[in-house]
């Protein structure tokens, strides 16, 4: 989320908290017109794109990214749903698996798992994905050829989690206040610890 929302909601909450009126974010004075929003959200944009090199470069590369990642979400309704037949419902139960890696990956590094050990905690998945695979192609041998060409579905490379634990550092600095732009309660890494974690003897 925008740094200085963030900041004008934390005076605003600390204000109300204590009282005390010295809490206070120069964003709390910025007034949304039409003239501003027209300007900085549409023109601006535009003018940037149509003039600066490196601006349009990335542009088309983000797109192209973009591309690749919701053409690879896209691909999983085509595989269980045209080719394995499934109904539409049980045929998105596969991107159950993708929310399922990622969240106990940002579980884990809130409890203070190092990354080496995150990653080698999701490669595990890898064998046991191949064996789902084997099971598939045993069930369904008639689509043996469409489910040996997809071993993007089919895998957990390591290299994918090390790039989306870098993206979250990189963007917000720790999986922490990654959790907490998110809008997490206050306290919530503290009594998730001491509900999920032992003391050490």
């Amino acid at each position: 989320m925008y740094g200085p929302i963030l900041l004008k909601r934390k005076a605003q909450r600390l204000r109300t908290k204590t009282g005390d009126t010295r809490y206070y974010h120069p964003h709390e004075n910025l007034k949304m017109d039409f003239h501003s929003i027209v300007t900085k959200h549409f023109s601006r944009p535009i003018v940037m794109l149509a003039t600066e090199p490196m601006v349009t470069a990335i542009a088309f590369y983000a797109s192209f990214v973009f591309a690749l990642l919701y053409t690879t979400l896209e691909v999983f309704p085509i595989v269980f749903l045209q080719y394995r037949h499934w109904s539409l419902l049980v045929s998105t139960l596969p991107f159950i698996s993708l929310f399922v890696g990622v969240l106990a990956a940002v579980v884990l590094s809130l409890l203070g798992v190092d990354e080496p050990t995150v990653v080698a905690d999701y490669a595990l998945s890898g064998a046991a994905m191949l064996r789902l695979r084997a099971k598939l192609i045993q069930k369904y041998p008639e689509g043996r050829e469409t489910l040996e060409n997809i071993d993007e579905v089919f895998s957990a490379d390591p290299a994918q989690m090390e790039q989306l634990l870098e993206h979250i550092n990189e963007q917000y600095g720790s999986v922490s206040s990654y959790v907490e732009g998110l809008g997490a309660a206050p306290g919530l890494v503290e009594r998730l610890r001491a509900a999920l974690l032992e003391p050490r003897p």
